[in-house]
This record gives C-alpha cells, sequence and structure tokens, in this order.
C-alpha cells in the first residue's frame, strides 16, 4: 500500500472518530443539529477509509500481476535473477492486498 494510501485511511478513521465524538456529544445535550452532523462526518470518514482500502488491494493486485508476469520471463529467459525478483513482487503484491 502507498503512503498516500495510507495516508487517507488514517485520515478517515481519525474523521469517523471525531464525527462519533460529535454525535454523541449532540446527543448526550439534546442538540440534534450536532447529532447529525457528527453522524454525517463518521460516515464520511468511514468511506474515505473504505475507499483507500480499496485503492491499496487494487494496487497490490497489480503488482502481484506484474511479478507473475516477470517471473514467466524470468523462466522463458533462464533468468534466476529475475525469476527471485518477480516472485518477491508478487509476494508484495499479495500482502498488499491483506
Amino acid at each position: 500500500m502507498s503512503k498516500e494510501t495510507k495516508k487517507q485511511e488514517m485520515k478517515g478513521s481519525i474523521e469517523k472518530g471525531a464525527g462519533k465524538v460529535k454525535q454523541a456529544v449532540g446527543g448526550a445535550i439534546g442538540n440534534t443539529k450536532m447529532e447529525a452532523e457528527g453522524k454525517a462526518k463518521a460516515a464520511k470518514g468511514e468511506a474515505r477509509k473504505e475507499t483507500a482500502e480499496a485503492v491499496g488491494k487494487a494496487g497490490g493486485k497489480v503488482q502481484e500481476a506484474a511479478g507473475k508476469a516477470q517471473k514467466a520471463v524470468g523462466d522463458a529467459v533462464g533468468s534466476k535473477a529475475m525469476q527471485k525478483k518477480g516472485k518477491a513482487n508478487e509476494l508484495k503484491g499479495k500482502a498488499n492486498q491483506l
């Protein structure tokens, strides 16, 4: 997962938490507008987080496929170094999908 993707996932988590707090405070003091704003902010944060996770997984799929292709080329030309590098990229891609 890229640094930007991780950053967006973290921002989403923080925004969701802040929204939950605002929602709880609004509920506790009987301010329905504040409660609704908090609920909306929490939903926006969750959406940002889920989007970042999806982008990270998609990037992992691409890296996995590229690694498989690189390994196949290494197999075809008899390059052990290329085979190893391809396998490493494939595994990194799989890890990024978790």
